[in-house]
Formats: C-alpha cells, structure tokens, sequence
C-alpha cells in the first residue's frame, strides 16, 4: 500500500492478560500507581505486541472520559478505564515500547480515534505465561458511523441468540485443531504471505481465542456475522493443512454468495453453477485471474456500497492499487488516477449491462442486510451438524471447516438452508419487483399495467435459450421485444436504440452510468409475446449478435430511448410515489416516508 494511503486499524483489545510483575521479568515497564493499572498496562503491552508480530496495523483508542463511561460494560473482563489506559499509554509511549503516537483533537467530536502502533522491543518479545479472556459480550451491536459498541436490547430474540452462541462455544471446546504451517511462538502462530499487489505480509493468530461472537452493525437486522476464533485469521490456503479431531478437513463453501441474494431480492433465481462475474465484458486485457477478481470485488462493491460514487471511489482505489496508479491529490494524499476512475466507471456499466435485471439493486446498501442473511443461514447449517449431529464444524462466514469424511453431510445441510432461505429472499423479491415495475410505470407517464390473463411465474434465468429479448420504451403492448442475445455487447445495443430513438453515450454516461437499458427491470413479458421473450440468456461468452428483429417496434414520439425520467429536472417524485401506492398497494412496499425525499433509483 503506498505511503498516504490509509488501511484500517485495530481497536484495542483486552483478550490477553497476565500480571504486572509477570511481564516486568521479560521487559522494563514503566511504574504504575495501582495494581488494577498494573494489570491494564500488561494487557495494552500483550495486545501491542501480538499485533507488532502480526500484521502491525495501528492500534485505535479513544481518550475521551465519555467514551470509557459509556462502553465499561464491554471492558468489565479487563481492568480498562479512563483513568488506566490515558496514563499508560503516555508511559508506554514515553518508554519506547509504543511508537507513533498520534492523539486525536480534542473538543469537538471528529469520528477519528487517538492511536499508536508496537515498537521495536515488542516486535521480538517473547511472551511470558498468560490467559486469554474468552469473549464476554456475545451478542454486539456497533455504530455504523463511529463503530463504537451500542447498548444491546434486552428481548427474547437477543436471549435467545446468546443462548445458543453459548452453547455453540461449549461445542468448541471439545474439539482439538492443530496445523503444521507457520512459524510457532508459544500460543503464537505467524504466517507470511505474498498478497495480490506483490507485498509480503505477516499475519499472526492466537491459538488460544476459541469462541465465537456475533457483531451486528447499527441494528439487529444488519450484520450478525460470527467472529472471534483463530481459524477465521488463518489463510484459506493453509487452513487445508489443518487438522480437526485427528483428521483432515474439508471446507465446502457457498458460491456467489452474495450475487445470488441480489438476484432473489429481484424474485429471481440463478441457474446452477453460473458465474456472473464472467458475463462483465470489462479488463479484457488483463490476466485472467486478475480480471475476474478485480470484477468480483467490484460487483460485490456495488452491492455494500450505499451510493454511486462510493462505489466509484471504492472501486478506483482497488484498481489503482491494482495498477500502482496513484497520484497525489490537491491536499498532498494519494488517490486514485482519473484513468483508475474511467475503469471504475466502466466496470460499474459493464455490471450494469451484464445484469439489467438487478441494476436498480447496486449501489443500495443491500451488502450489510445480506450479511445478516448469510449468518443465520450459517447458524442454522452449525446447529444441524455441530448441536444436532454432533460433527464438529468451524465456521468461516460463508464456508464452513469440517472434516473431510463429513465433507457430504455438511454440503447437503448448506443446500438445504440455501433454498430454504432463498425461497425466503424470492418470496419478498417477488413483490418488491412488482412494485418497482407499478412505479416505473408512473414514472413513464403511463398508467400501471393490466393483469396477465395468466399468472406468469417468477422469472428464472435460463441457460439454454436460443433467443433473448429485452422491451424498450415502445409502449406496454408487447410490440417493443427486440433481440438482446449480445447483451455483453455494448456496441452492439447501441446501434439497436440508434433506431429507436437518441442515444449518446459520451453525453450520458457521467450523469447515469448506463442509459441503454432503461426501466427494463424485472419486467416480464406480455403473454402475447414469444416465449423466448421470458428469459435473459446469462451464457458467457454471450451468443454472436443477431440482425433480426424478433417483433417490429413501432415507435410512437412520446416512446422515444432518451435519458430516464428521473434525470428529468423539477420531476414531481411525491406524487409519483404517491400514484403508484394508490394504483396497486402491496404487502411490505416501501413507503415515501421512508425515502426521504431521495429520487427513486431506475
């Protein structure tokens, strides 16, 4: 990472302790006016100096009397308080054994933390004996703003979760995980690897943190992911050499994850063993590898991010880091070059264009409500093999580390919450995409449309279809079904709507990245239209353009392709949203309290 470019930090931590005058025979500590600030100094040096031998990413804290008060209740399992850790920081600081030290402003509050990082001494330091404090807090909720710990509700549904994440951590202790890699330090395990931008890394894991936490973000319906045991810190790479209970282990996975909810949320379902990170014509003079993880971050950016242009600048970053194309900004950072934003902004179309059918889902924040998803759905598998079965099982988020010869159970329990839980996801989807398309409706200046004479079922994306269409905006009589087999092929889809009405890619892209596929969305066909009409081909690579028209466009003035209404200046959104409510209310539509006032999104 070049210098000016900031990777995040870590919160101090209390999980390792031991006495005062334990740690004093292996390092000079600084006097200390109490025996509880004794213990908090040795836990600040023990946290410093396995992160030093580790990653040795700078360590946060705060220094404001506040902040001590408010979150005691998480610090009860060490001797942590204002009035302990201010002091020995300074000391320590002063001694050498912490370096860097950089204290936030005080007054008004900034959102930036105080913070140094291990020095020299600690970076060798053979730790003397000591514990590990097992996590207290099992059930956490943090701040998505300032990340600090928030007051946990004291419901049933929080009960009931600490109950059994209690029980699943007594599980634990029964198993025994060993592995041969890495350089051993006692309770240390050290590993060094070479990451994707070429730089070497060591990363360090305490054997002794068995347990695992759940940490929500603002809510308890965001996040909820399980944290806390050292299996998570160890590479994927190496965890294949590890061995559970005397046995070798197998760690079966959930494949796009993450892209396969996003599809559900549009009532969608992806065919089996397709990879939507191939269908993104983008980097295609790139390496193979890099390419496809460079679009699998990306399109899993567009989905956590909450906005266009945080996706955007997420997305430059990784590619400039890619690259090595930083230069130094107007206030001395480094950021991203504008040729690394031109890629980021065509990565975003190029994912846009791949997958017309969720684009009015990326960049909408979806990222944290899909982890709280993805966690229960990795309860439910833990609960069916480690609490019910017996077989002992880590979890990874979205893989789970078993031994090998329970490798086929584990996989049939994943696919059995998988669908269980994406029926869920389709069944709200479903919906939500019928409300969309009402919406889009009234944004087009037409009324919502007539019921089908026949229910058409939710859409299911088929890999074998010979033809593909896409509807433009040529009406809702089922006239405006052209071919899109090339879906892929930008050029080739502007020469379509070159026919049909105005399109200018250089004029329109800045303001909405991709203006080609307008209200398209989740729009079934017409009951009138060709079978064929119903799918999207999702094949890569995409099937060779064809010059045939599949029905003729008829194309009205008011039908023209132009830039979407709600680029439209002085647009009335209120009474948009509010037409739509009234034409067709549904179960669990969003209401525009809820909106806020923001424009709706194509």
């Amino acid at each position: 990472m070049p210098d000016g470019v900031f990777e995040r930090d870590k919160a101090l931590g209390g999980a390792f302790q031991c006495d005062y005058d334990t740690l004093a025979e292996v390092i000079d500590l600084p006097p200390v006016r109490s025996v509880s600030q004794g213990r908090a100094m040795a836990a600040i040096v023990l946290d410093a100096a396995v992160e030093g031998q580790g990653l040795d990413r700078t360590i946060s804290y705060s220094r404001g009397r506040d902040y001590w008060s408010r979150n005691r209740p998480w610090h009860d399992s060490v001797d942590y308080s204002y009035d302990h850790v201010v002091p020995s920081v300074d000391a320590l600081v002063e001694a050498g054994l912490l370096r860097d030290h950089v204290k936030a402003p005080s007054g008004k509050p900034t959102g930036w933390q105080s913070s140094y990082k291990a020095g020299d001494a600690l970076h060798t330091l053979l730790l003397p004996k000591h514990r590990v404090v097992q996590t207290r807090e099992l059930i956490r909720i943090r701040d998505r703003a300032t990340r600090h710990l928030m007051p946990v509700p004291d419901t049933e549904r929080v009960r009931r979760q600490w109950r059994w994440t209690e029980r699943f951590d007594e599980s634990l202790q029964g198993i025994t995980i060993e592995l041969g890699a890495g350089t051993r330090n006692g309770d240390l395990i050290s590993f060094t690897r070479i990451n994707p931008d070429g730089k070497e890394v060591t990363h360090t894991v305490h054997v002794g943190q068995t347990t695992y936490y759940r940490s929500y973000s603002g809510d308890l319906d965001s996040g909820g992911r399980f944290y806390g045991h050292w299996v998570q810190g160890v590479p994927s790479l190496l965890r294949e050499g590890l061995i559970l209970n005397g046995d070798r282990v197998a760690e079966p996975d959930y494949k796009t994850l993450h892209f396969g909810l996003l599809y559900a949320s549009a009532g969608i379902l992806l065919p089996e063993g397709y990879d939507p990170y191939l269908a993104v014509d983008w980097g295609n003079g790139r390496p193979h590898k890099q390419r496809r993880d460079l679009v699998k971050r990306g399109a899993n950016t567009l989905i956590n991010a909450p906005s266009f242009l945080s996706a955007r600048g997420a997305i430059a970053a990784r590619i400039a880091k890619a690259d090595d194309a930083f230069v130094l900004g107007p206030r001395g950072k480094l950021q991203p070059s504008r040729e690394s934003y031109a890629e980021a902004e065509a990565m975003i179309t190029a994912v846009k264009v791949a997958h017309p059918r969720v684009r009015h889902l990326l960049h909408r924040d979806l990222g944290i409500r899909f982890q709280q998803i993805d966690s229960e759905m990795a309860r439910e598998v833990c609960d069916e093999l480690a609490l019910k079965k017996g077989i002992a099982v880590v979890p990874i988020h979205d893989s789970f580390v078993v031994p090998i010869q329970s490798e086929g159970i584990c996989e049939e329990t994943m696919e059995r919450v998988r669908e269980k839980a994406f029926s869920r996801v389709m069944e709200k989807g479903g919906r939500s995409a019928a409300y969309s398309q009402k919406i889009q409706h009234v944004l087009d200046g037409a009324l919502p449309p007539p019921a089908p004479a026949s229910p058409v079922p939710p859409a299911v994306l088929q890999s074998d279809s010979s033809a593909t269409a896409v509807q433009l905006d040529s009406g809702s009589d089922g006239s405006g079904w052209l071919d899109a087999s090339p879906f892929s092929d930008p050029s080739y889809l502007a020469s379509v709507l070159s026919d049909v009405g105005s399109f200018d890619p250089a004029a329109d892209h800045r303001r909405e990245p991709l203006v080609a596929l307008p209200r398209s969305h989740g729009r079934a066909a017409p009951p009138e239209a060709p079978v064929a009409a119903r799918a999207v081909d999702l094949v890569h690579p995409p099937i060779p353009a064809v010059e045939s028209v599949v029905a003729p466009v008829p194309v009205a003035p008011s039908a023209r392709a132009r830039r979407p209404s709600f680029c439209q200046p002085g647009y009335d959104w209120e009474a948009a949203e509010l037409a739509a409510m009234a034409a067709a209310p549904l179960s669990g539509a969003r209401r525009w309290k809820k909106t806020k006032g923001r424009r709706i999104s194509p």
